[in-house]
């Protein structure tokens, strides 16, 4: 099965690169979040190209889109976009149909979406009702009023059954086609009991297509690329009347310079305006759950807001956590109570002495938050949710272009820091750089620098100081080893990995950690080893030669020793400093080696887990360590070895 559908996979890559390249572009200026669209249909076969609409920018979020006509599609475009947008939004309803594409295809984007997807966030959407909506308001706008006007629906489906009853719940008439006869005896039974009950007006079905068009105003066809509305159907319709091709193909092609003749207007129907309206809907429930939706105590009296189901004498206000103004007392059921007690009189006046007590500069007392943590408005603790924030942060990351320095370096440019990778591998700087920078713009800055030559750190502090006027954290991952046996130790590798590992961790903190000092704040993150803790066990290694060298060991002991450090060093100026120790981290690029899986599966035996580790396992504590969540946090050496040292 070619799931690439008319492209192959270096051509589809190529091109959902560039759409990202775009979207960044403009969100850059417009300072608005990234996504990507990844929808459905059932239009087309398995062997049709994936069809790219328009970029769409909203207030929002600019988004790239794609439609895809299998599952296994979606999987892969979410692999290619996760981690380079903020958002992937993805379409929830289910359209491709396992009798098209087998068994093991059912068509389910979503969830594939949802499996595939690591980084970026995911919101679902559904395409069937954005397209409905945007009729609705099309033909609100342009024909109003629509209660008494005639409108064929031809093709009822499912867009074209929740069109009918949209507009049916206008007072419109509505005239339906479809070919299963059966089916559109029940839709239309349907219509008719679903409408409110104050609504005269009918839905009707029709056996043939120009009685369903007869003597009606609007004509919106629903057919799937299938051209059914023909110059007979414009015949049978009122003079000024319109018609809407909802199918992108219902309309035949002589069509339209027809209906121009009889003063007719045929609209391919745009989705701009739902997308604006669906996006909106979106941010703002996620606001409100996010924001607005919660309960807690002020002054002994619960308050709520968002929606939240109350209960009895509850004081609902406009925000829980910051109210502006009291809206009433649940009554417990989900509505206001219209008679108050003298209590819950009283409870009001208290809310309302609060709110204009904080509107005048007053603070109010330390409030318990049912569903947050405790917290203290005079110490201006952020709320949970701003706590992993490092929006607009400058990072540095030593070795940053190494295995686990890029995994730290992306996850940090994904969370919207400003990353500046340091490395000394020319070649490979420039490759990887020139790829991040096209991904991050500007928030990404690749500088080459040799950490063993101190002349080199103090250009590359300049250059910080230049740029973004202040550093926020240091990750000091730059790390080297030999692994020629201990007895033919040479004074060349010991100065190379001494160089690196203790005199550049050192150098860079020091000077680096000037600007910290300067600025009163910081974090420094170095990165050392479990066998900076305990020594290498030569049976795991075997033949591989890759036995871990003392000085490595050494080199590592340092470090976490020099962590401790510094934390009692800085912790004058407000600078955190702690240390990653991670256990061994897999090669990807080595496992069909023959000497390598026989070391992993060694290995794997030492380890609780009964695995080597992954770059990714480290996302979330360097997201920790350099957020406010890890405030109380210094001079602390976290141990990240699937067990490996707890034996």
């Amino acid at each position: 099965m070619n799931y690439f559908q008319g492209l192959n996979e270096e051509e589809l890559k190529k091109k959902v690169d560039d759409i990202l390249n775009e979207v960044h572009e403009i969100a850059k200026k417009t300072n608005t979040y990234t996504g990507f669209t990844i929808a459905n249909t059932k239009k087309h076969s398995s062997t049709s190209t994936p069809y790219f609409p328009p970029i769409r920018e909203t207030n929002h979020i600019i988004c790239g889109n794609i439609i895809v006509y299998t599952e296994e599609l979606a999987k892969k475009v979410a692999e290619y976009v996760d981690g380079r947008v903020d958002y992937i939004l993805v379409d929830a309803e289910k359209k491709i149909l396992p009798s098209e594409y087998g068994e093991n295809d059912a068509g389910n984007i979503e969830l594939a979406v949802f499996l595939n997807t690591k980084q970026s966030k995911i919101l679902t959407f559904k395409a069937n009702d954005l397209t409905a909506n945007a009729v609705d308001t099309l033909i609100s706008y342009s024909y109003s009023p629509i209660g008494g006007k005639k409108i064929a629906i031809i093709g009822a489906g499912n867009i074209g059954t929740k069109v009918a009853l949209t507009l049916l719940e206008r007072g419109a008439k509505i005239r339906l086609y479809r070919r299963d006869k059966e089916k559109l005896k029940s839709i239309t039974k349907a219509l008719n009991l679903i409408k409110p009950s104050g609504t005269i007006s009918e839905a009707e079905y029709f056996d043939t297509i120009e009685e369903t068009c007869f003597d009606t105003d609007i004509i919106i066809g629903c057919t799937p690329g299938i051209p059914v509305i023909s110059k007979d159907c414009i015949n049978n319709m009122r003079y000024g009347g319109i018609i809407i091709d909802i199918g992108k193909g219902s309309v035949s092609k002589d069509v339209i310079s027809y209906a121009k003749q009889k003063n007719i207007k045929v609209i391919r129907e745009d989705v701009r305006a739902g997308f604006d309206g669906i996006i909106n809907s979106i941010f703002s429930t996620k606001n409100l759950i996010e924001n607005d939706m919660g309960e807690r105590e002020i002054d002994g009296i619960m308050v709520a807001s968002g929606g939240i189901m109350a209960e009895e004498g509850y004081i609902i206000v406009d925000n829980y956590k910051n109210p502006t103004r009291v809206v009433g007392v649940s009554n417990g059921e989900g509505d206001f109570k219209r008679e108050l007690s003298d209590e819950e009189k009283q409870k009001l006046k208290t809310i309302e002495q609060v709110i204009q007590t904080k509107k005048n500069g007053g603070r109010e007392k330390v409030e318990k938050d049912i569903y947050k943590q405790t917290y203290d408005a005079k110490e201006n603790q952020k709320e949970e949710g701003d706590l992993f924030n490092i929006k607009d942060k400058v990072i540095v990351v030593t070795g940053g272009i190494g295995r686990l320095g890029t995994e730290l370096s992306v996850t940090l440019l994904n969370h919207g820091a400003n990353v500046i990778i340091v490395d000394s591998d020319y070649t490979k700087l420039k490759e990887k750089g020139e790829e991040l920078e096209k991904i991050y713009g500007k928030r990404c800055y690749c500088l080459e620098c040799d950490i063993s030559k101190k002349d080199q750190i103090e250009k590359l502090k300049e250059i910080i100081l230049e740029k973004f006027n202040k550093l926020d954290v240091l990750i000091n991952c730059a790390g080297v080893g030999v692994y020629t046996p201990f007895e033919e130790r040479t004074e060349e590798e010991l100065d190379y990995v001494i160089n690196v590992n203790i005199k550049g961790t050192l150098n860079c903190s020091k000077i680096l950690g000037e600007i910290m000092k300067n600025q009163k704040k910081g974090h420094i993150i170095n990165i050392g080893s479990i066998y900076g803790m305990v020594s290498s066990d030569k049976k795991i290694y075997g033949d591989s030669k890759r036995n871990n060298s003392e000085i490595y060991s050494m080199t590592k002991a340092g470090i976490i020793m020099l962590t401790k450090y510094l934390a009692a060093h800085w912790a004058p100026y407000n600078i955190q400093v702690n240390c990653i120790s991670p256990g061994g981290i897999i090669n990807e690029k080595k496992i069909d080696r023959e000497e390598y899986k026989e070391f992993v599966e060694r290995y794997n035996k030492k380890n609780f887990l009964n695995r080597m580790g992954k770059t990714s396992d480290f996302k979330g504590i360097i997201l920790y360590l350099v957020s406010d969540a890890s405030s109380y946090m210094t001079g602390s050496n976290i141990v990240i070895d699937g067990g490996f040292t707890a034996w």
